[in-house]
């Protein structure tokens, strides 16, 4: 999980030679047009939890408000304590996503 934290937040701070090395391990995909949609996700994964807790972090509130959500409309045949299936333990609290 540190390898991931870090591995994200070096893109963030530094996104060209990630966006490169995507680039060319995946033939079809332009630099430019992958620089726009990593834009796109470094925006997603901020938020004040990403940014004060840790890069990662899985918010109880809002995962049991998902789950609520999901299980209003659709049809969960077994339904699950949605705590059971995420952990926040493994995250390394000083990677954040700057402000």
């Amino acid at each position: 999980m540190k390898v991931s934290q870090k591995a994200f937040k070096t893109c963030v701070d530094s996104p060209d030679p990630c966006i490169d090395a995507l680039v060319s391990a995946n033939t079809g995909l332009k630099f430019d047009n992958e620089k726009t949609n990593w834009g796109l996700v470094n925006e997603l994964m901020r938020d004040k939890f990403s940014t004060t807790v840790a890069l990662g972090y899985f918010d109880p509130v809002r995962m049991d408000s998902d789950y609520e959500l999901i299980e209003t409309y659709f049809n969960i045949k077994t339904p699950f304590d949605i705590k059971t299936t995420y952990t926040n333990d493994m995250l390394d609290r000083s990677i954040k996503m700057p402000k």
